[in-house]
């Protein structure tokens, strides 16, 4: 009887340890299911990442080459438009030159109308003496005309 209670507390204890052994067989099988979906899950968020990463590298990549681009087109455009104020300044100073020829030219034109106008006056006014001279000789060789015929 001993034996038998010895038996079946051994049976009992057999069939327990079996049961806990059952159980931490399936724990450990979910366990490595979960580990084998964990890692699955790690490399997809890793080859997400990395797709993201060379996805950026690329976006920046191109970036910069517009960047550059447009650095350039900046400074080609500023070389144009540094070229096209020297120019413009160039024919300014040009057309300012040839204003104060123009300036000048018709100070001088000027001076001589005036020179000219005070020349016409002179003559005029010598015209008129001349004229009133004239006028006088010619009075006084009429009257002594009238005299030589009135004393014959």
């Amino acid at each position: 009887s001993e034996y038998t209670e010895r038996s079946t507390e051994s049976d009992i204890n057999y069939q327990r340890v079996l049961k806990q052994n059952q159980s931490l067989q399936l724990q450990c099988d979910k366990n490595q299911k979960e580990l084998k979906r964990l890692r699955t899950h790690l490399i997809q968020v890793e080859e997400q990442h990395t797709q993201e990463a060379l996805h950026s590298d690329h976006c920046e990549s191109q970036l910069k080459q517009q960047l550059k681009v447009l650095e350039e087109k900046l400074a080609k455009s500023s070389s144009q438009e540094m070229e096209q104020n020297l120019q413009a300044q160039h024919q300014v100073d040009l057309l300012q030159q040839e204003i104060e020829k123009v300036n000048n030219e018709k100070d001088t034109v000027l001076l001589e109308l005036s020179h000219t106008k005070e020349e016409c006056k002179q003559n005029i006014s010598a015209i008129q003496n001349l004229q009133a001279v004239l006028e006088h000789f010619q009075r006084d060789q009429s009257a002594e005309v009238n005299i030589s015929l009135i004393e014959k």
